[in-house]
Parts: C-alpha cells; structure tokens; sequence
C-alpha cells in the first residue's frame, strides 16, 4: 500500500458528502457505536466514503490522549455494521499520518451499497426518557447537505437511493444476460474519434507541461510516463448533462472503489481552489465543446496527474510512474531507483481502476454499446521488473523498448463479466517488453484483493 494516496484525507481534512469528521470516538460507549452505525449507514447508501477520525468539524486536528488507531479494528467495525445494519457488508481500516503534526489518523472506508441499499435493524441505546440514540429500527439514512447523516424523508432523497439501485441491478443483469446470450464478443477496430481525442489529449499535457516551472519529478516527466483513454461507443446524439460532471464524477469514483480503493481516485474532482477541475474548449467529434480538465503538476497530492473528461463520454489520464516518486529500499540486496524499474502489480491495478472507470461512465448512456480504450507506455527502455513488496522475484528482467502502444475494444457488458481478461490484454504488451512475462487474467484475479487494501 502507498500510504501517500490517503495525505489528502488528513492533511486536507474537510467534511463533504463522502467524508465524515468525527472526533475520536470510543468505541466501548454505546452511543458512540449507534452514532458511527448511523453514519456508515448513510455513506454507503450515498454511493460510499470515508470517516476521517481525531478531527472537528471545520478540520482541525483534535489530540487524544487515551485513544489511538489501535481502538478503531476492522473486527470493532464489523461488529458495529452486523448488529446495527443489513445487509452486512465489510468496511476497512486504514491509517494515514498528518505531515504537520506527525499524529496518525484512523480511516473508516465504507463501501457504496448494491443492488440493495442498507437499513437499519435495530435502535440504538435509550435515552433517560426512553429514546433511542444515534440510530433508529427500519430506517435508510443517506448524505444530506451540511453535511449530515440524516433518515431519508423526501422524494429526491428516495428518488436518488432508488437510481442508484436501478443502475447496480441494471447492471448485473445486463453482464449475466450477456454472458449466456452472446459470450464472448470479437473486438472490433479503434475508431479515429479515440485516436484524435488521444492524441489531442497529450498535446495538451504536453503544454500543461512545458508552462509548469514550479514542477520537479525525480526523473523527467516529458519522457517518462503513461497516458490512458477511453471512449465510450454510443448514440452520436446522446450526451451528458455538461453542467453536471462534477457530480458525474464524483459519482464514478465511488463506483470505482469496489475494485480499486487506495484513497483519491483517478479522475478525482478535488474542490480545493487551486487544484479543483476546470473547463477548457475543445473539438470532440468534429463538434466544439468543452471538457472538463484537471491539472495537479507541481500541487503536492501524490501524484502528478493530468486528465480530461468529455460529456460525449471521451476520458484520458496522463500520470508520472508510481514507481518513479521514491527510491525504495527494501534492504541491503535490494534498492529501487526512480527511473529503473517498472511493478507489473501497479500496472495492472491502475488499468483495473481505469477499465472501471470507463464502465461506470459508461452506464449513463442508455445507448452505450462498446468501450474502445487505448494507452501509450513511454519511458521504458532499461527498466527491470520490480514491486513495492517482496515476493516477486523477476530480478533482470529488463525492457529494450522504450514505447507501447496498446488499443481494444470490448462490450460493455465485458468489463462488468470478464474484466480481468480486459485488463490481462491491456497489461500483457507492456510487460512482454520484459523478456515476455505475460500477465495472465488469473494472475489478475489473484493480485484483486491488493487492490483495495490501504
């Protein structure tokens, strides 16, 4: 796990729909149990968050003295959603350190329902007149304004439970049918459309780029990166609401969690001022239009990230290599040099978040039929084989190629059934530049529960 993913969660502490504040709560007091019930209750029928612990609510960090992570497990957690929520389902634990004070933070993560939104069981402990606290039997509880954790008692507050349920059963059904009707599906050609959008898309990181003096990178980021696109295969007329991707988005990145969750997601909406998205034109289509563009060189947010979002269902992120932010020493017969190695896990795992990513996005179009994704590798050339942690063992394995490009297209209804095979094809042309190590899509399958681990 790459702990700096979560810097965000505490060092830029603010609460919103998907993430909650709260001071550091014990966990032995039962109201405290019903009350953070409550709270996972109503991010999870809010498409999934986060609870930051040991902050008020405008932030600021609070010091305990009695409390630490060790009081917040995964088993107290889980015990807290089995007797008070259902269906059950499993939240995780992490641990992110404040860069200013040095203080760690437990971090809730709590997963978005499925098919079935969450509902209380049971009521929390009475009060002296016989009320009860923090939660009470046979209530949904959703993300309000405020924010707050609050029982669902509008029509727009149902009507967003309910479309969301729609979208997760919608889908379900539309991979098993697929799956029994048609099967596999060929791939059919890349389209111009992507190819341009592609291309469009790194010309204009490139400028990003070359105007950014303030940025430095341990190894240059011109010649050493990774660009992915997708498109998504529609109705030429349909589109999305432009004035709504931002909440699109936000949306998608809490889709995306239920493969991929290691903190802010690609194409993360941040809302602070000077990293939030904003709007440039564009020609998609032959058509002028806007795109939603984001720009985090030089931002000190992990990662130096570059993307672009279209309403007429076009992405594309441009990122530095993971693997290039540190030198990793992993002891005395091992060290990691920023430039020289390449993880095929953290391939795979971005690809995966991506393949995604372009799934989410493209169940908004009724018409989407086909995902046509394209991705080009630069800097390759004398990079060996390597992880964060032990136990792959490909030491020498060394690429003479410099550049991969790869492109395919699948259904829509692949990347919900068959999405390890979507990402294995996509991760294999890279990695066979590698002395041919081929990433198989059980090899995927088996890397998965890294995926969401912090």
């Amino acid at each position: 796990m790459e702990i700096i993913d979560l810097q965000d969660l505490v060092d830029q502490a603010r609460e919103n729909l998907h993430v909650e504040l709260k001071d550091w709560l014990d966990l032995k007091d039962s109201v405290c149990r019903a009350n953070l019930a409550r709270h996972i209750a109503a991010l999870a029928n809010f498409g999934g968050g986060y609870m930051v612990i040991g902050f008020n609510d405008q932030g600021d960090e609070i010091n305990s003295s009695i409390l630490t992570c060790r009081d917040y497990s995964r088993d107290d957690i889980s015990g807290i959603v089995k007797k008070y929520l259902v269906p059950a389902f499993q939240c995780d634990v992490a641990t992110g350190k404040s860069s200013l004070s040095g203080q760690l933070h437990p971090i809730i993560r709590v997963p978005g329902h499925r098919e079935t939104p969450v509902c209380s069981q049971a009521d929390g402990p009475q009060d002296s007149k016989g009320r009860p606290q923090g939660i009470r039997i046979a209530t949904y509880y959703m993300r309000m304004p405020g924010p707050a954790s609050e029982p669902i008692l509008t029509p727009d507050g149902w009507r967003a439970l309910i479309h969301r349920c729609v979208l997760n059963e919608r889908e379900r059904l539309i991979a098993s049918l697929s799956a029994v009707i048609a099967g596999r599906q060929e791939h059919s050609e890349i389209s111009d459309a992507l190819l341009d959008w592609h291309r469009r898309s790194y010309d204009r990181f490139a400028a990003v780029l070359a105007s950014s003096s303030n940025f430095h990178w341990n190894v240059p980021y011109s010649s050493n990166h990774y660009e992915l696109s997708y498109r998504i295969e529609r109705d030429p007329s349909e589109m999305l609401d432009q004035n709504n991707l931002l909440v699109v988005l936000n949306q998608a990145n809490q889709e995306v969690k239920d493969v991929v969750w290691t903190g802010w997601s690609m194409f993360y909406p941040f809302s602070k001022e000077s990293i939030r998205p904003y709007v440039m034109p564009e020609t998609v289509e032959g058509i002028e239009t806007e795109v939603l563009e984001s720009n985090l060189l030089g931002q000190n947010v992990g990662l130096p990230d570059f993307w672009r979002f279209s309403a007429r269902g076009y992405a594309t992120i441009v990122r530095a290599y993971r693997e290039d932010r540190q030198v990793i020493d992993k002891g005395p017969q091992e060290v990691l040099v920023p430039g020289r190695w390449l993880s095929p896990f953290t391939l795979v795992r971005d690809l995966a978040e991506f393949v995604r990513h372009a799934r989410a996005i493209a169940n908004l179009f009724s018409s989407a039929t086909n995902i046509e994704i394209r991705g080009t590798w630069v800097g390759l050339s004398g990079r060996q084989i390597g992880d964060f942690e032990s136990g792959l063992d490909l030491a020498g394995y060394t690429s003479k190629a410099d550049k991969r490009e790869v492109h395919g297209n699948w259904p829509v209804s692949n990347l919900k059934s068959d999405w390890e095979t979507v990402v294995a094809e996509l991760a294999s042309p890279v990695t066979r530049l590698f002395d041919t190590f081929q990433v198989k899509p059980e090899w995927v399958k088996a890397m998965t529960p890294r995926f969401r681990s912090f």
